[in-house]
């Protein structure tokens, strides 16, 4: 999203000026190098995460990951239902 937007910026300053100040180069460059070192932590830390969703729960995706989740919710909800029946039958039997 912060790259989409620095590409927008120097997209903007490109069509309004037709040169750019040595201080905006400057400027824009150091904002270029930021961009690049946070996508490249930003893959390392997806591909961290990806290792170790599949080294603890073996799912290949955060997909995959994601559908066996809501999985486990909605099985938690039919749970809590069973035991909010079983509850009331036990509340009204007493």
């Amino acid at each position: 999203m912060r790259h989409q937007n620095l590409l927008q910026v120097v997209l903007n300053q490109s069509l309004n000026s037709d040169k750019m100040t040595e201080q905006e180069l400057i400027k824009l460059k150091e904002n270029i190098e930021k961009s690049k070192a946070t996508i490249s932590e930003l893959k390392g830390e997806l591909s961290a995460l990806t290792k170790q969703l599949n080294d603890e729960y073996n799912y290949g995706s955060f997909n995959q990951g994601s559908q066996e989740l809501q999985k486990l919710e909605n099985s938690n909800k039919v749970i809590e239902k069973e035991i909010d029946k079983k509850t009331n039958e036990l509340k009204n039997k007493y």
